[in-house]
């Protein structure tokens, strides 16, 4: 076996803001981790099995964390990172909902013509690759405090919603118990590539949560989207088909459920996983124990049977997050 086979591979960017609106470098940052995600089924990869990819911006710089499970997939995000014309304009409303979503704001004025200009000069800047560098040099003060008269934002709390996504299954197996800790990544990713259409802004989830009167597991997800959006019976509609485009990729694409898998079991330094596991579900289990509950078929049965849930969020919900 490769040394680099079967282990996660992490990766972090950064890239320094100059001249550029603050709240522009902002939509540059989703535009940019929306239109990767976009691409891999492109390159022939699952969107729930690539692993993670995130980003936070400041004033004066971006950066872009990841963790892959195939080191193809981290090549694949390299040549992306390093190329010009990285974003997918095409994508930018959508992004422009979850950003209002995210910061419970409406875009009261947009400068568009000048919007674009600076997402292409962003575009065309050269991210900085940690791996590559074994000094970063201490940055320059670039007095980033141009106003944001690019895009105009006005604080409108009540013109959001926060909803808890709740999906759970009853009567469960130990195995069962033990795959649906590992599937927890995979099933708020369901939640993610659902709720991304719908220009929502995921807040926070939660790993998977025992419920012994149920004899059963969940998991929560607490989302943020504008009012008057879709309603919970559509959503829980395009839920249950992410989840069956999950189980459906899990079933045709064994070589990535394994790399998923081997990226669990060589996790260095992940010592403490059994007592993370057994304070949310009261279950004490190795890694692998796990490894071995989550066959395909293990897997298609326990999505078959997830119940969803969908409602206005509430401090419970907030409490499991």
């Amino acid at each position: 076996m490769n040394k680099n086979e079967n282990i996660i591979h992490t990766g972090l960017y950064h890239l320094p803001i100059k001249g550029v609106d603050v709240e522009a470098a902002h939509i540059y940052e989703h535009l940019l981790l929306a239109t990767f995600r976009q691409s891999l089924e492109k390159h022939g990869f699952s969107k729930y099995l690539f692993g993670w990819v995130s980003g936070e911006t400041f004033r004066d710089v971006i950066f872009i964390e990841y963790g892959f499970y195939d080191q193809k997939v981290e090549k694949i995000f390299q040549k992306f990172m390093q190329e010009s014309h990285r974003i997918d304009s095409s994508l930018l409303k959508n992004e422009l909902l979850r950003i209002e979503a995210e910061a419970r704001i409406t875009i009261s004025d947009l400068d568009e013509a000048e919007l674009m200009r600076q997402l292409h000069q962003l575009d065309n800047d050269t991210f900085i690759n940690h791996a590559n560098n074994t000094e970063i040099a201490p940055p320059k003060t670039t007095q980033n405090d141009i106003k944001s008269d690019v895009v105009k934002m006005r604080k409108s709390k009540s013109k959001f919603r926060t909803i808890a996504i709740t999906l759970g299954i009853r009567n469960m197996t130990v195995d069962e118990k033990r795959a649906f800790l590992r599937l927890t990544p995979l099933l708020n990713d369901a939640i993610f590539n659902c709720m991304y259409q719908l220009g929502s802004y995921c807040d926070d989830s939660s790993w998977a949560i025992g419920k012994p009167v149920l004899d059963g597991m969940l998991v929560v997800s607490i989302n943020t989207m504008k009012r008057g959006g879709s309603t919970n019976k559509q959503i829980e509609k395009n839920l249950r088909h992410s989840l069956e485009s999950l189980a459906i990729d899990i079933k045709q694409r064994p070589d990535e459920l394994k790399s998923y898998i081997q990226g669990f079991l060589t996790t260095p330094n992940w010592n403490n996983f059994a007592v993370d596991y057994y304070r949310n579900t009261g279950i004490i289990t190795t890694k692998k124990q796990i490894a071995e509950s989550l066959t395909q078929e293990r897997i298609a049965s326990l999505i078959s049977r997830i119940e969803i849930e969908i409602c206005l969020a509430t401090e419970d919900h907030w409490s499991l997050v």
